[in-house]
């Protein structure tokens, strides 16, 4: 197989799936693991800002701004300026 193909009898393709569920549950995951990463709340925030973060802007898209914020705030602490 040429390299930068996909060969479907390859048991080892990464394939992405959309997985219905909680998505405060898995933004709630998203914020534990940056902090365990070191990083701070204001940290966290711009990161959910950031489309390059694509399943963590997701969220910021689609539930807003103060839905973020207050997830961060609640496991995190405040957000400071």
């Amino acid at each position: 197989m040429p390299k930068n193909e996909s060969d479907p009898e390859d048991p080892m393709e990464m394939v992405g799936v959309f997985v219905p569920g909680d998505d405060r549950k898995m933004t709630e995951c998203f914020i534990e693991e940056y902090l365990f990463l070191g990083h701070s709340p204001r940290q966290i925030f711009n990161l959910f800002r950031d489309p390059f973060y694509a399943g963590i802007y997701r969220v910021y898209e689609q539930r807003g701004e103060a839905f973020v914020k207050d997830l961060i705030e609640k496991i995190a602490g405040p957000i400071a300026a």
